[in-house]
């Protein structure tokens, strides 16, 4: 009888080792906890593709910023007179590739620089 009794205490034991266990194989998940679960992945992976962006147009930004102040800081320069303070400038205006300068030309070259960054990052998606 003592036989029995262990057998009866293993399984009870058994059995309520299995109901406390939380089911791990898909069968056992309810609909409403897979939907849940993609709709979490699907949401996170949104708003990182949209922090992404926001992280790359506001570099983008920056960048067109500061070459926006550059240019401001040189257009007074020159235009404050002062005894030549863009004498050294002088051959960068000069006509270089037909009518243009090489500031013109490196300017030119700076907008399609960012234009293909951010055409490949359209792209990419």
């Amino acid at each position: 009888m003592n036989v029995n009794e262990n057998k009866d205490a293993n399984i009870a034991q058994e059995v309520a080792n299995i109901n406390d266990r939380p089911p791990n194989s898909r069968e056992k998940q309810r609909p409403s906890e897979r939907i849940f679960r993609r709709s979490r992945r699907a949401e996170m992976r949104r708003r990182q593709a949209a922090k992404e962006d926001a992280n790359f147009f506001r570099a983008v930004f920056s960048i067109a910023g500061v070459a926006t102040a550059f240019v401001f800081i040189l257009i007074y320069l020159a235009s404050s007179g002062g005894g030549g303070g863009l004498i050294g400038l002088a051959a960068l205006s000069q006509p270089s590739l037909g009518p243009f300068s090489i500031l013109e030309i490196g300017g030119f070259g700076f907008i399609a620089v960012l234009a293909i960054i951010y055409w490949m990052r359209i792209r990419k998606r």
